[in-house]
């Protein structure tokens, strides 16, 4: 689940593409279309995100990583979402901006209790590159 805040009160949102990846340690594993989609003044929306890709691991230092976090417990996971938005002020849209959003993951891996009981919780994502 995505939930993306506007805490604007004057702006709302047009999201004309949003595409989210995820990597773990460096290595893209997983990818989820573009959505098209609107969010009103001062809100919340949330999306269901569905991360489809290859369980593939690339490399020995992966695989160590890989069996080390999953151990511990935990798997650290680097979400990126690709979007192109446009403002709305009452009847005038602004051009188009490109934020990236960046989110470091801890997942709880699903074979361990102690993880499983420590849960998931909701991590804030920097906002970069308004351009």
């Amino acid at each position: 689940m995505l939930s993306l805040r506007n805490p604007n009160r004057k702006y709302s949102f047009y999201y004309e593409r949003l595409n989210t990846v995820a990597f773990y340690d460096g290595y893209q594993f997983a990818h989820a279309g573009s959505l098209r989609n609107y969010q009103g003044r001062n809100s919340w929306m949330s999306l269901n995100v569905s991360l489809e890709g290859r369980s593939t691991v690339s490399t020995d230092s992966v695989r160590q990583g890989f069996e080390r976090e999953k151990g511990e417990g935990f798997f650290h996971v680097r979400v990126k979402i690709y979007a192109t938005v446009r403002l709305k002020m009452f009847m005038i849209k602004s051009e188009q901006f490109k934020p990236d959003l960046d989110c470091n993951l801890r997942l709880p891996v699903p074979s361990n209790d102690t993880s499983l009981a420590a849960g998931f919780y909701r991590t804030e994502c920097e906002a970069n590159h308004f351009s």
